[in-house]
Formats: structure tokens, sequence, C-alpha cells
């Protein structure tokens, strides 16, 4: 008889843990979501300085302004600004037509929304592999002020190798917000 009740109660308390998991994990999904930004920037030969005697260049390049759109992204998610608790980059990255071979290193900052300018991130070692995807290093940062305003733009800082052609690149950002439901 121990047994059977011991098997009883075992089997309510496992049971009432997953519902209970289940139910977190959907109040997560819930709270938790992403947002996609995507930007085009051209990169002319034309803008890049020598630096000293290398065969680097170096250039600053802004993006213009990137439209954030969060009241009806937010409003899509049931929440609103006033229950964002933050915005995190979860992902960066950038793409070219051909490859990165002539790209030594990549560092990416956002400005804003009357905040000052924050590194968001980085490739501060481009492998010469032929690759024409790059996963950029991300910084930990709470972006959700800078997106809080109507628009964002990037800076990007990039050296090359010279000679050096122009080239375009797609930059595809993933942003991770958390926030609470509207009642």
């Amino acid at each position: 008889m121990k047994t059977i009740v011991s098997f009883a109660l075992a089997t309510i308390l496992f049971t009432s843990f997953t519902a209970c998991k289940k139910t977190k994990q959907k109040i997560d999904e819930l709270t938790e979501f992403d947002i996609n930004y995507s930007t085009d920037l051209s990169l002319p030969s034309a803008s890049f300085t020598p630096v000293g005697t290398s065969t680097v260049a170096s250039a600053d390049f802004n993006t213009p302004e990137i439209p954030t759109d969060m009241t009806s992204k937010l409003n899509g998610a049931n929440t609103a600004t006033d229950k964002v608790s933050e915005i995190k980059l979860s992902k960066f990255n950038v793409t070219t037509t051909n490859n990165f071979n002539w790209m030594k290193s990549i560092k990416i900052y956002i400005s804003g929304n009357n905040q000052g300018e924050s590194q968001l991130a980085t490739k501060l070692s481009v492998p010469a592999n032929g690759a024409s995807s790059l996963d950029l290093d991300l910084n930990d940062i709470n972006l959700k002020n800078y997106l809080f305003g109507s628009s964002f733009k990037l800076r990007v800082t990039a050296e090359v190798v010279i000679p050096y052609a122009s080239q375009d690149i797609k930059m595809n950002q993933t942003m991770h917000v958390k926030a609470t439901l509207l009642n």
C-alpha cells in the first residue's frame, strides 16, 4: 500500500513540476521576442586612407537613419515601451557578394535618441578564408534607450587591405527584447 501511495505522490509531483515548467516557458515566449533590422552600406575605395606605410587603409562610414518602428513592433507583441526591461543585440551578421578577404577588421557603433555613441559589435581580425558572411563579436549593452526613438544610426569603422576595390555590405541585426505583457 505504501508503494502505491508513494508512486501516486511521485506522479503528482512530477506532473505538477512539468506543468509549471511548461507554463514558465510559455510566459517567457510571450514576454521575449526578437526584432530584426537590415541595412545596406557602400564602402567606396576613395574613402580609405592608408595607415602609415602599411598595406592597410581605414575609413569611417555612417548609415542613413534606420527607422525603429518600435511602437508597432511592441504593439504586435502586446507590450509597450514602459514594459520593456532590456533590448540586447543577439546577432550581428555582415555579408558581401564576393568574400571578405579584402577586410582586416570592422567595428560597429550605434547612436540615436539623444544617447552617446556605443560600440555594438566588432571583428578585430577578419579571417582571409573566402567567407562572404561574418558573425561579429557582440558587446553586452542594453539598447532600449537607442531604440525608443524614431530612428538610430550606425557608424562603421573598417580596415581594408590595399589595393582596395569599392564594396557593398549588408548588415543584419537581431535585437532580443525582454518585456512584460500589457494587462
